[in-house]
This record gives structure tokens, sequence and C-alpha cells, in this order.
């Protein structure tokens, strides 16, 4: 279901005078969205109800409580369904996140420090925005042929590593094709829109947070069975 932004705002301003234990708020999120909370002031038998708005032609209300139902305060006598996100009831703007690309990040020199024999060498890092809860964290392979070319649309964070051939990614962002190959890397962003193609083949060494899509045949079960010294 959608509503306007005035119909959601008359909805709270109604619930804030004709019910007085119910108020709402509206606060300004990232890319333009605005963040609007109904809510009960006594907290009796009724919880926090979450929308977000965009500002575009559409002004999309998206519900993120996890029963799927709004109920809204008892002078309304009804229940309203509201639309959930497809991707594990993520909250999405339309707004399009760029990717980011390094270019041969697995060709540069590594220097160890004096005395050491080891090193880690980090390169990209990002605070979640997967809001899942406990949010998973899934590493596997992906590999891709010439064809159609494959859409996605990120619900979640990815990062890419090419390891052998070439991968083509097209940035909806931005309209930019990134010709990938080994040592290239990549990363989805939450509301990252892309397609991915290649001219011959490639493979990538991916991680991402969500959960488990498609096994890999013939690694199930391979974890190495170790037991904790007591």
């Amino acid at each position: 279901m959608q509503l306007k932004c005035s119909t959601l705002a008359a909805v709270a301003f109604l619930a804030l005078s004709v019910d007085a234990r119910w108020h709402y708020s509206c606060t300004c999120h990232n890319g333009g969205s605005y963040i609007w909370r109904i809510t009960s002031r006594t907290c009796d038998a009724y919880n926090d109800y979450i929308f977000q708005t965009w500002p575009d032609s559409q002004n999309s209300v998206r519900y993120d409580t996890p029963s799927g139902r709004a109920r809204l305060p008892p002078f309304f006598g009804l229940l309203l369904s509201f639309e959930e996100n497809i991707e594990n009831n993520k909250i999405m703007s339309e707004n399009l996140v760029p990717l980011t690309i390094i270019k041969g990040a697995g060709h540069e020199f590594i220097p160890l420090p004096r005395g050491e024999n080891a090193t880690v060498a980090d390169f990209h890092s990002i605070r979640t925005k997967t809001t899942d809860s406990p949010t998973h964290f899934t590493s596997g392979f992906y590999k891709i042929v010439a064809g159609p070319a494959r859409p996605a649309h990120y619900a979640f964070e990815e990062t890419k590593y090419v390891l052998n051939g070439q991968i083509d990614i097209l940035d909806e962002a931005t309209g930019i094709t990134h010709h990938l190959v080994p040592g290239d890397f990549a990363f989805f962003h939450v509301g990252s829109k892309v397609k991915f193609s290649t001219k011959s083949e490639g493979l990538a060494f991916y991680a991402v947070t969500r959960p488990v899509r498609v096994p890999h045949t013939n690694l199930q079960g391979r974890e190495e069975d170790l037991k904790p010294r007591l």
C-alpha cells in the first residue's frame, strides 16, 4: 500500500489531537527521506510504528515492524496492511548508491612492520546498513559466462574480488561500466543497482551481509570437523 506524505501527516495529526495517548515525530534521514514515528505515550497494548517516506512522485511508505500489519489508535477502528519490502523487509530508498571500485587492489605491495613476519592490510571498511539482527555474513564465489546481463538491486552489502577472467559491472547510479579483471575490487552498498555481464567468463570471491541463497554443491559439508582441545 502506498500513502501520500500529506495523508500520513494527517493520520499522525488526528492521532495526536483525538487520542491524547498517541503522538508522532518526523526526522530527516539519508538520501532526503523522512522517518515518521507514531507511538503510544503509555505503551499500553501498542508498539511504536515507524514509516519511511521519500520525496519522489510516489511518496512511497514502507512499514517497518515484524508483524507486517499496522494497528492505528482505537478511534480509527481498522487495520491497515502495508506492502512488505521484497528483500527481507529492508527499507530501501530509491536513491541509488554508487559502487566503490579499487582497481588492482590485489597487486599492490604490502610492507611488513619492522621485526614482524605477518600483517593485516585493511583497505576498505564501512558500518553496515543491513537491518537484519543479528546480521548474516556469507562468503562464496560468483561465476558468470557470456550471455544476458544479470541485474541486481542490493538490500545488503557485498564485497567482490575478481580471481579469474573478466567481469563487467554497469553501475546504474552513475551509468559507468566497470571492467574488472583479476586483482580488482568492488563494493556494493545498500541501495546499489547494477548489471553484471562478461564477454568471456569471470570468477570472483565475495562476502555479503545476507543468508545463504544457493549453496556450493561441491563444498557442502566440507568444513573440517575439528574439536577444541580440552
